[in-house]
């Protein structure tokens, strides 16, 4: 994998989905989001597409939030600074919290679930028809999660039946 030198070749490994996110076609770290070596040291790809079309990160709200809830989109109009509280509010607000009472929601009851039912039927089709060619990290970009992700849902570790 060459390493991104300038915004451009940045810009360039990215698909863009229904949503208007651009998603990042390189490797994910673990919790999602994009990061590059840049120049020298290591930045997140979504906090570097902000300050190259939005200007200087406030350091009032040092974080770099999603409108989109997306980690791996670098649209920069669909990113905002914020605080860590204002991250949380927006969490509350998209009802993406966990309840403090339950532990482990799974499927359409946990409050950060990107996908539904009929997409996780979906991907599953599709898993089934193209896994052997593509693998599954094509279907985590086109459904917006990472392809670790889709390997559960295949295997059965997530979004069991019961939890849809």
């Amino acid at each position: 994998m060459s390493i991104p030198n300038t915004i451009e070749s940045i810009l360039k490994r990215k698909t863009v989905d229904s949503n208007g996110c651009w998603n990042w076609t390189g490797s994910l770290k673990d919790n999602g989001y994009a990061q590059v070596s840049f120049r020298g040291h290591k930045e997140y790809v979504h906090r570097l597409v902000y300050k190259q079309f939005q200007g200087k990160i406030p350091k009032k709200k040092p974080q770099i939030l999603h409108r989109c809830d997306n980690r791996a989109c670098f649209n920069y109009k669909h990113l905002f600074p914020g605080t860590q509280a204002d991250n949380v509010a927006d969490m509350i607000s998209k009802g993406r919290e966990a309840s403090p009472k339950q532990k482990a929601r799974v499927g359409v009851l946990n409050g950060r679930a990107v996908l539904t039912p009929s997409l996780v039927k979906a991907i599953r089709r599709e898993y089934k028809r193209y896994s052997r060619t593509y693998g599954s990290r094509p279907l985590g970009i086109k459904y917006g999660v990472h392809d670790s992700h889709i390997r559960l849902i295949i295997k059965g570790g997530t979004w069991k039946e019961e939890s849809m």
